[in-house]
């Protein structure tokens, strides 16, 4: 029996970090990120058919991208919202109970970028920052599954119930991407501490403008997650 084939999926971004220009580097103020403005990109987008809209996410420009995705996901009868949400910046109880809450707006479309970058004014280099990411992503699909967490890391430290507010369909998909080698731990390797191991892989993405030798490393590393 043949195997299934894989649908491509095509998105589309909100420039929700003050990166919209009509001439390539030229600020104009008038595509300044607000609500108005993203708004109006996510519904071109969903008029124009795409499967998903990225939300960024920037501490120093822009509008809050968890308060925008919640905001945006009554207007949206089709298209899926990809929420990224940079790991740290909330306590993963609290952030699995928004997740499954705009999850629930959405009818079960949510799906989350993971980022590991600084949180502000935090220094940090990049491996224990991807060992953070790795630990709040393994207590968000727990929580986000309707699982019991005892989860005991350098990072997070928590024995919990779930929260009754679950996603439509279980922990919604993550998105997981970097040019760093510490990426390769949170997306194909056994975790490296707390209990348990990194769960496979539901979605992936590789962005655009990469070189060829660039796109073969990470598809290499299993850039996913």
């Amino acid at each position: 029996m043949p195997e299934a084939s894989r649908e491509c999926e095509i998105s589309w971004f909100s420039a929700l970090c003050d990166d919209d220009y009509e001439l390539l580097g030229a600020a104009a103020s008038g595509l300044r990120s607000s609500w108005e403005h993203c708004r109006d990109i996510a519904l071109a987008a969903e008029a124009g058919g795409y499967d998903n809209l990225l939300r960024p996410s920037g501490y120093a420009l822009g509008i809050d991208s968890v308060a925008f995705a919640a905001g945006i996901a009554p207007l949206l009868r089709r298209m899926q919202l990809l929420l990224a949400v940079r790991m740290g910046e909330m306590w993963p109880p609290q952030l699995a109970r928004q997740l499954a809450t705009i999850d629930q707006i959405l009818g079960g479309r949510l799906t989350v970028n993971i980022i590991s970058s600084a949180l502000p004014g935090e220094r940090h280099a990049s491996t224990p920052r991807y060992r953070r990411t790795l630990e709040i992503m393994q207590v968000l699909r727990a929580l986000l599954n309707g699982e019991h967490v005892d989860f005991h890391g350098d990072f997070i430290d928590v024995t919990l119930d779930p929260p009754r507010v679950r996603p439509v369909g279980g922990c919604p998909p993550f998105y997981f991407g970097g040019l760093s080698d510490a990426t390769s731990s949170p997306t194909c390797g056994p975790a490296s501490a707390g209990r348990g191991r990194a769960r496979a892989p539901r979605s992936s993405v590789i962005p655009t403008g990469m070189s060829p030798a660039t796109v073969s490393r990470c598809v290499s590393r299993g850039w996913s997650s």
